[in-house]
């Protein structure tokens, strides 16, 4: 299904739209599993415990691509289908999907998170300089806040400091933290932010012909337009991180008659290819622009632009394809196989016997990072060499050489992984096992077992501090192997039940209906808010729902900071997914 109001496509029975925040008119959710449950594994010497996310299809067949007409805006990755529970809040779904998809969303700059001088874990925070659209509100988290009026779809850069925005009468607008939009201009069909944010991509139909429009690339730093192309299809655009250069198909007939170009600020269009081909990713300065060509109708041709020639990579490939950061790495499936490439090498190696699915991205699962077109997946990595992927319901490290991988272990044993992406938890017949690190030769190290079996981890980015919870409720902090600190004897686990903080380096999880804090011992918990549901981390601080209130809750602060309110709770919880899924 797709949006009833920016067109991007949704899960089915969805009650709310993952990149706008619209309503959608017929909410049907569907249930969601409980995450990592335990996975039986044999009792003998602890065997690689894996770590992956949801199964994945069989390998796609090579198919004829033909760029599907969706509505103007951009396309955001798909996410899990919420359910219908009492206590869920529109903006909770809306900041969920936004911290997990949108501002994890990252291709080519290493994004420092939390200050100055901080190492990059992997994957960019949510920070109290993002801003956050919802409903006729822009806000950020120190309460800060201005309306937006009728906004229709919107797009946003790396760590959503920085947004563009159409409104249904077709007029695109600009905005920061500053909280003072800028319009872009008028009679705006769609739209693309780079992922730096420092320019956007606009198509306007002058002459009444859908499939031929005018491209424009917006300045943000200078507040200037300029022209780039006419007869330029609408759909598909592929831009590069910095936003100065960007690839397109235009004289648009059929997906089999329209030709491919590249273009950009300061550069003179040029022709790549034609009848067929469609862009993928591409790279700062068009060094390297990779578009995937299926004229013939049979199989799907994968080729890269090197600024000279068009070398052909491979045949019968897949309609997915993984990039790291600065798009010099990929990854694709060929014929059921997974296969790892450079411009440097001369042909692909083979990496995997499985149709690969996704790269995990630090603690997150293996999500759709930032989509740069229909085809290209992009994550927050240096290199997607030493890394872990999921393929065929099996977790994977891809070696160092980026020549070969080896299986970690299934992905529903997954407990955690940390931030930088070089170790995890896994549950095993209810004991809890730790990878410090991955190679030909793992060896997983009992963290702790309990009488009662472990049925959920919540840890710290770097795993460091761990909580437990049991099959009787019990939540415990992990002081050792063998010794365990209960902090609540009554803990109901849900998803979005519990987080932990890094900043407070505790955890914050509702009981009762009632919101607490907790350390490392059961003296140090704390009540910090009563009639509460839902608890998050996000940026330094903790989101949760205070009956008609949604209120941030910073650490080094006193008070919690209203920064959203919901007026019409009635409307809102109709349709709001339960408190699992935000």
């Amino acid at each position: 299904m797709f949006c009833n109001q920016c067109g991007n496509e949704l899960p089915n029975g969805a009650a709310f739209c993952n990149k706008c925040g619209a309503k959608q008119e017929m909410p049907v959710p569907q249930p969601v599993p409980e995450p990592t449950p335990v996975a039986p594994v044999p009792e003998a010497a602890p065997e690689p415990v894996p770590v992956a996310p949801a199964p994945e299809a069989a390998a796609p067949e090579p198919v004829p691509v033909t760029p599907a007409p969706t509505q103007p805006g951009t396309t955001a990755p798909v996410t899990e289908e919420p359910k219908k529970e009492k206590k869920g809040v529109p903006f909770f779904v809306w900041v969920l999907l936004v911290v997990m998809i949108v501002a994890v969303i990252a291709v080519g700059l290493i994004f420092i998170l939390g200050g100055k001088g901080k190492k990059s874990t992997g994957y960019p925070k949510y920070t109290d300089k993002s801003v956050t659209l919802i409903d006729e509100t822009a806000f950020k988290l120190d309460g800060t806040s201005c309306e937006i009026e009728d906004m229709r779809s919107s797009d946003t850069n790396k760590d959503n400091t920085v947004y563009a925005y159409l409104n249904s009468d077709g007029e695109l607008f600009f905005i920061d933290g500053s909280l003072e939009p800028v319009s872009i201009a008028d009679e705006v069909t769609s739209f693309k932010m780079s992922y730096s944010g420092d320019y956007v991509a606009y198509l306007i139909n002058d002459e009444e012909d859908y499939d031929n429009q005018t491209l424009y690339l917006y300045d943000v730093k200078k507040d200037n337009s300029v022209k780039i192309d006419t007869n330029v299809y609408p759909y598909g655009l592929v831009l590069s991180p910095n936003g100065k250069y960007v690839s397109y198909i235009k004289d648009y007939e059929g997906s089999s008659d329209n030709t491919l170009y590249l273009a950009g600020i300061g550069k003179e269009k040029q022709k790549i290819d034609k009848d067929g081909s469609n862009p993928i990713a591409l790279s700062d300065n068009g060094k390297n622009l990779y578009f995937m060509n299926s004229s013939d109708g049979s199989n799907i041709k994968l080729y890269c632009y090197n600024g000279k020639e068009n070398l052909k990579i491979a045949k019968n490939v897949s309609d997915k394809f993984f990039f790291n950061e600065s798009i010099s790495e990929l990854v694709f499936v060929k014929n059921g196989d997974g296969y790892f490439y450079t411009p440097s090498m001369s042909e692909p190696v083979k990496i995997c016997s499985k149709s690969i699915s996704g790269f995990y991205n630090g603690n997150e699962e293996a999500i759709e990072d930032y989509v740069s077109g229909r085809y290209g997946i992009i994550y927050t990595k240096k290199s997607l060499k030493d890394s872990l992927f999921m393929a065929g319901g099996q977790v994977f490290w891809l070696n160092k050489a980026g020549t070969d991988s080896v299986k970690v272990c299934d992905s529903d044993v997954v407990a955690a992984i940390a931030a930088d992406g070089k170790s995890l938890l896994a549950l095993k017949k209810g004991a809890l096992y730790k990878f410090n690190s991955f190679s030909e030769n793992m060896d997983p190290k009992l963290v702790c077992q309990s009488e009662d079996e472990i049925t959920n981890v919540i840890a710290s980015d770097d795993l460091s501090q761990i909580y437990v919870v049991t099959e009787e409720d019990e939540l415990y902090y992990v002081k050792s192997a063998s010794k365990l600190e209960r902090i609540s004897n009554d803990f109901n686990y849900k998803t979005y039940r519990i987080a932990y903080n890094e900043s407070a380096k505790m955890i914050y999880y509702v009981e009762d209906g009632d919101l607490y804090s907790a350390g490392k011992t059961a003296k140090s918990k704390k009540l910090v808010m009563e009639d509460s549901t839902n608890v998050m981390a996000l940026g330094d601080g903790i989101v949760f729902a205070v009956d008609d209130e949604y209120i941030m809750y910073y650490v080094e602060k006193k008070e919690p900071i209203v920064v959203y309110e919901e007026s019409d709770m009635d409307d809102a919880e109709e349709a709001a997914p339960d408190e699992e899924n935000w």
